[in-house]
């Protein structure tokens, strides 16, 4: 579980790197980014890598109305 929040410089490199150390090391694995109601573009980028990626989930927090 990766906790992302105002991350969009960051987060593709942390995700694509954690996924290299787990691919090597696991058969079977899962990503899971929650971004905690980013105001950037974290978001968006972690549902680019999700549709490339099968392992990588994305979820995104609800916001309080």
């Amino acid at each position: 579980v990766i906790p992302a929040y105002n991350e969009e410089k960051n987060i593709k490199k942390i995700v694509l790197d954690s996924y290299k150390i787990l691919k090597k090391k696991y058969k079977k694995f899962e990503i899971l980014v929650v971004d905690d109601g980013s105001q950037d573009d974290t978001s968006k980028i972690c549902n680019q890598i999700s549709k490339k990626y099968f392992a990588v989930q994305s979820v995104q927090s609800l916001k309080e109305l």
